[in-house]
């Protein structure tokens, strides 16, 4: 598969995350456990070594 890159593409986001300290640290710990459950049983690297 390739991936080409396209300049004029653009892609919404919402500020919401950034709204509060609060929201943030919430966003960033939802992050980290998705990180956690992902990587549990095949962390990154090995996934692309296989």
């Amino acid at each position: 598969m390739d991936v080409i890159y396209d300049p004029t593409l653009k892609v919404g986001v919402s500020a919401r995350p950034f709204a509060s300290w609060s929201a943030f640290r919430r966003r960033l710990e939802m992050s980290l456990v998705r990180f956690r459950v992902e990587f549990r049983d095949q962390p990154p690297l090995r996934r692309r070594r296989e």
